[in-house]
């Protein structure tokens, strides 16, 4: 079991001026709570989430300049991250809002001392009213997976809700069939427009990939052959 209840929080110290758009920019990306890729976050002997790498992925995001960015695989509380608030560093260096949601304790196999936990982290220019946390699968205190759930102020009574998840890597492909399920039944009872954003751990073709489409069409649809063809496919 776990040793405490998930933690979610946001704050709203950025926000741009409410204005009618039809396009927004949103960006995905698992950061492997701030280390580098020659890093394993697991192995306790490694040191990450320094200053220089959370800026230098500041900087790569700004780049797009983009509305919202979902992040799986962030660190709070790390004992061997430099930085220990991995999204209130990001969101202060992008001047956006941001929501924070555990979904997992951090397990290393040679240090069991080490705490901390990861989790999903959103970053967005508009103002964030609301938001939920709710967990999709829960395997161990190590292996559980959420769906954070945001709900966004375009202007006034204009809502959209996001939503950021990231399946268990390695998962049987029947607990990712069941964490598919989760994640319809949360697309079901919501009313706003969506946005389903995360890390699938899985091919574009997958069965659960395949079911979601049919509810959220994915933005390769919209993308020209040149553009699909940069996408890998192997998840």
């Amino acid at each position: 079991e776990k040793e405490q209840s998930l933690i979610q929080y946001f704050n709203n110290d950025y926000s741009i001026p409410s204005e009618s758009q039809d396009e927004f920019t949103i960006l995905t990306y698992n950061i492997q709570m701030a280390f580098a890729n020659n890093q394993s976050p697991f192995d306790a002997g490694n040191v990450g989430g320094s200053p220089e790498h959370l800026r230098q992925l500041a900087e790569a995001l700004a780049s797009v300049d983009p509305d919202f960015v979902a992040l799986q695989d962030v660190g709070r509380n790390v004992s061997h991250s430099l930085i220990q608030d991995q999204i209130g560093f990001l969101a202060e260096a992008l001047k956006m809002n941001y929501a924070y949601a555990d979904y997992s304790e951090i397990n290393t196999l040679n240090n069991p001392f080490v705490r901390g936990t990861r989790g999903h982290a959103f970053l967005s220019k508009y103002p964030i009213k609301d938001m939920d946390n709710i967990e999709i699968l829960n395997q161990s205190r190590y292996d559980s997976r959420s769906c954070q759930i945001i709900e966004v102020e375009l202007g006034p009574n204009q809502f959209i809700t996001c939503l950021n998840t990231h399946f268990k890597g390695g998962a049987s492909p029947q607990a990712k069939e069941w964490e598919t399920d989760q994640i319809i039944k949360i697309i079901n009872q919501t009313d706003n427009p969506i946005l389903l954003a995360g890390d699938f751990n899985n091919t574009i073709n997958a069965s659960h990939n395949k079911r979601i489409d049919n509810l959220l069409p994915s933005v390769l649809t919209l993308a020209d052959d040149e553009q699909r063809d940069l996408v890998n496919y192997q998840g």
